[in-house]
């Protein structure tokens, strides 16, 4: 059988009533429009394999595990759509049914695409249950497949969670099997992907590079877009975690003109506000962070959302709006809590850190109307302002310390030293910014370390 007649074979199946050739050939068109990144084109044929099993009442075995098999393969367009809310309700409503069957493997399958569905809605917890299940399975059958898509959320998990170790161990773990089963491509990026998102966690600068270099190469190689628009990403987020906003902000763009996924492109798109944010490009961060949460309230990519809604908060601060940028920070903040993503906890502590400390430093409005419209926060924190600052850097690296996240460290050593300096604490300045310079030298941390450099220069 050749590709070029999957679609016509699956209408000549379908509209001759053959169930089962009809819903094979429909699949095999679905993924072959995958591979063509015609995403909507593929999830109608997946819908329409799906509809035709799922109207027939009473299923035989046969057909209850093409079903299973079915939301197995579809599970790829929802990731790179990233439409998580209506994939797990898909993959709950089949749960009974998928481990009724008997079947471990494409089992395993199913829980390590679920915890993947799961991670990416913030729900790190029950995320873990499944991918740990699917593992363990995927380990009873020696089943390598299942083994790295494990390992390669296992890793995203662990990271978001802060144990980092493990997620080094997963990500290259899942990168190491990825490798025995060169025709799945999703799984090399994904493993890559992974891997290298737990390097930028670490703040190790060259490692999230290395594995840019290696997701780019290997696009080049398989003409693959899907590996080139996230080579771009991680090589942007090396610059990132270097302090390099400006080549971060090239990157991101070249990633987003790049990609061919709505997953990707918003992947890009939140790491591009932040950047923005950093370089004090308020509008241009205001205008992408709303299109990244606009899209994670639509399809469910919370992994995203929660982050753009914090960044969004550090908007309204920088653009002086006091109150509604604080309730921001502070509910995305809660949500970094009460979900465990204690990398959020640690990077919302330390962005809140640097708001304080700018108001110490007297940065900002002074404008008539800026005092007017923040006289209720001003009167209310004005004597503690250089104290919450103090807080917060102690907080972000309270957690970026026990979670080994060195860039964090950093910044939050080089913020509790401007924070000395201001107030006229030079010799605890110049140990603390002494603290940063180190770890940014560890990390590779170039434009970070130049900062923290001329920061302790000036007190010498």
């Amino acid at each position: 059988e050749r590709p070029e007649f999957y679609e016509t074979l699956a209408f000549h199946f379908t509209e001759g009533r053959s169930l089962h050739k009809a819903v094979a050939y429909l699949m095999k068109s679905g993924e072959k429009s995958l591979e063509r990144y015609s995403l909507e084109e593929s999830h109608q044929y997946f819908k329409q394999a799906f509809d035709l099993l799922n109207e027939k009442n009473e299923k035989t075995n046969e057909e209850q595990e093409m079903l299973i098999d079915l939301l197995n393969k579809w599970a790829d367009v929802y990731y790179w759509r990233g439409h998580f809310s209506s994939m797990i309700d898909l993959f709950k409503s089949h749960e009974d049914l998928a481990e009724s069957l008997g079947k471990k493997a494409t089992l395993g399958m199913f829980y390590a695409l679920l915890g993947f569905g799961l991670n990416a809605r913030d729900n790190c917890r029950e995320a873990d249950r499944y991918l740990q299940k699917a593992l363990k399975i995927g380990e009873e059958t020696a089943n390598e497949r299942v083994i790295g898509y494990a390992c390669t959320w296992l890793a995203l998990n662990c990271a978001l969670l802060g144990f980092l170790d493990d997620a080094v161990a997963f990500g290259t773990r899942a990168y190491e099997t990825s490798k025995h089963i060169k025709s799945d491509q999703t799984l090399i990026i994904s493993s890559l992907r992974s891997l290298g998102f737990t390097y930028y966690v670490r703040g190790e600068c060259q490692k999230t590079r290395n594995v840019a270099e290696d997701l780019l190469r290997y696009g080049e190689k398989q003409s693959n877009i899907r590996a080139m628009a996230m080579g771009y990403t991680y090589m942007a987020m090396s610059h990132s975690a270097a302090g390099n906003f400006a080549l971060a902000v090239k990157s991101y763009k070249r990633a987003i003109d790049t990609s061919v996924d709505p997953m990707v492109t918003h992947s890009a798109k939140v790491m591009l506000g932040l950047s923005y944010l950093s370089q004090g490009n308020l509008d241009e961060a205001r205008h992408v962070l709303n299109d990244v949460i606009r899209f994670s309230d639509e399809f469910g990519y919370e992994f995203i959302g929660t982050v753009g809604q914090g960044a969004l908060g550090c908007v309204f601060l920088a653009k002086g709006d006091f109150s509604r940028g604080i309730r921001i920070m502070e509910e995305a903040l809660r949500v970094f809590h009460d979900t465990n993503r204690r990398i959020g906890v640690a990077r919302g502590n330390c962005m809140l850190g640097n708001f304080y400390l700018k108001l110490v430093q007297r940065e900002g409005p002074k404008s008539l109307p800026f005092l007017a419209r923040n006289i209720g926060f001003l009167i209310k924190n004005i004597l503690f302002i250089g104290r919450k600052a103090e807080h917060h850097f102690n907080k972000a690296l309270e957690v970026s310390r026990e979670i080994g996240a060195k860039g964090v460290m950093g910044q939050a050593c080089l913020g509790l030293g401007l924070l000395d300096k201001a107030n006229g604490r030079n010799e605890k300045a110049r140990k603390h910014i002494s603290q940063a310079i180190e770890l940014f030298e560890e990390c590779k941390a170039e434009g970070y370390l130049e900062r923290a450099r001329e920061t302790l220069e000036a007190l010498n």
